[in-house]
């Protein structure tokens, strides 16, 4: 994920963020109707934050998540 330079943090551009960029990766291992994954959001850990919805609020990002799963199909 990247984000540009500056983003304005309210509409009247009153303040502005720095901008942002998060490294995510995705691993699995499948044998037969089995897949087991793991996602890694965020690797580097960094901090930053982000404004939401039509640049009204600012809130911090996540920190790294780390989510496993297994699937099975048939």
């Amino acid at each position: 994920v990247f984000l540009a330079d500056r983003v304005a943090v309210d509409n009247a551009n009153t303040g502005t963020l720095q901008g942002y960029s998060q490294t995510d990766a995705l691993m699995y291992y499948r044998r037969g109707n089995w897949r087991a994954q793991l996602n890694v959001k965020n690797i580097f850990d960094n901090e930053y934050y982000f404004a939401t919805g039509n640049a009204t609020m600012v809130q911090p990002a996540m920190s790294r998540m780390v989510v496993g799963s297994l699937k099975f199909e048939f």
